[in-house]
């Protein structure tokens, strides 16, 4: 499967591609909203996991997770938000919005791997 992350700290992308990597999925690596979208245009992407926050002028995930929706072709695929924010209301209202899930940073790498591989299942099961 090839897997969409989108997050401006590098480090974490490339940790977040090792970990990734490792079990058999091909990472799409991209630092803000625009050049994710750019990916979405150009490569088939079968999940995105994507950070709430970004630099200030940037969109933020829940405006990023809004334009996926307003792709009918984009619109089954699994959409996952990843924050070191826990807040109870920015939880809320991504789950308000119909994401998929929401992780929390620091990332345990076993719970991303299982809660990867489940909405693939699942997204797997739709027909396209």
């Amino acid at each position: 499967a090839r897997i969409l992350v989108v997050d401006d700290d590098l480090l974490l992308l490339q940790t977040l591609d090792d970990i990734l990597a490792n079990v058999g999925y091909q990472v799409v690596p991209a630092q803000d909203v625009a050049e994710a979208m750019q990916h979405l245009k150009e490569t088939a992407i079968d999940l995105i996991l994507s950070d709430i926050k970004f630099g200030e002028a940037e969109l933020d995930g829940f405006q990023f997770y809004s334009a996926v929706q307003a792709q009918p072709h984009l619109r089954k695929l699994p959409f996952l938000l990843m924050s070191s924010l826990r807040d109870g209301v920015i939880i809320r209202s991504g789950v308000q919005l119909g994401v998929d899930d929401y992780l929390t940073k620091p990332l345990d790498a076993d719970l991303l791997i299982a809660v990867i591989e489940g909405k693939l299942k699942r997204y797997r099961n739709f027909d396209r």
